[in-house]
């Protein structure tokens, strides 16, 4: 495909037209099939009254009507179409473009032709639109995969019940197998005396978890009662310092033996 980059000066159309432009097909089968396409005629087939591409006010038609040799287009200004790049007999490519003089065009669109079937080459805006909305889409879709097998606990953090892991992908079978053992192992205890409770030591992630969680909400919420006792140290250190300050201003002072 061959973006193309319309301009407002360019097109008549409106964005919702060029938008439903892009999802338009036009072939004759008819003519594509009696007349072997060349470079010399593909624009007599595409210039047909039929194909909602054309315009029918370019200097196109009107070189056809007056029956002017295709030349003359050089020396007229407007809108115009000429064939930009071709693959005979498969692919061709119409471009659309404003004739401002003989030398110099300004580009409008690309149209091309695969074995008869015309479309219309998407704009630069478009096709990175498309592509942007495609790879949204899956980053989305893979987001909410990752969101349905991802798993808590207080002991180990976070872990993924991939189907291979042996975790079930349904928390509530899982919290009722813990459950059962919960209640297996209190029943236990109680028959051997133990006291009938869980005795579970705490792992090294809760240990460090808790300890770090603890120094940062000591750091946000200091205790009052604690600064009270770091202000007399605090004002202790700043007198010694005066101090040791003093002395060395003094030592600098005397004069030396």
């Amino acid at each position: 495909q061959h973006p193309s980059t319309p301009s407002p000066m360019a097109h008549s159309q409106d964005a919702s037209t060029w938008s439903k432009l892009l999802s338009l097909t036009w072939s004759d089968a008819n003519r594509w099939n009696m007349q072997q396409p060349t470079p010399a005629n593909i624009l007599d087939y595409f210039c047909e009254r039929t194909n909602p591409f054309y315009d029918h006010h370019c200097n196109n038609e009107q070189i056809r009507m007056q029956r002017l040799n295709p030349e003359h287009l050089l020396s007229m200004q407007g809108v115009e179409y000429v064939l930009l790049r071709f693959q005979e007999p498969i692919l061709f490519v119409i471009r659309k473009q404003f004739r401002k003089s003989p030398t110099e065009v300004i580009p409008q669109s690309l149209y091309y032709i695969i074995n008869g079937v015309v479309h219309a080459a998407p704009d630069l805006g478009s096709l990175f639109n498309s592509r942007l909305l495609t790879t949204t889409y899956h980053l989305q879709c893979a987001f909410n995969s990752l969101n349905s097998i991802v798993r808590h606990h207080p002991d180990t953090g976070y872990s993924w019940a991939t189907p291979g892991s042996g975790q079930g992908d349904s928390s509530g079978a899982a919290s009722g197998a813990s459950t059962a053992a919960a209640t297996a192992a209190a029943a236990s205890g109680k028959a051997t005396g133990t006291g009938g409770g869980i005795k579970k030591e705490s792992s090294v992630f809760q240990r460090q978890r808790v300890d770090a969680l603890l120094k940062e909400w000591s750091a946000l919420f200091p205790s009052p009662h604690f600064q009270q006792q770091q202000q007399p140290q605090q004002q202790k250190q700043q007198q010694s310092q005066q101090q040791n300050q003093q002395t060395h201003s003094v030592n600098k002072k005397a004069p030396s033996a």
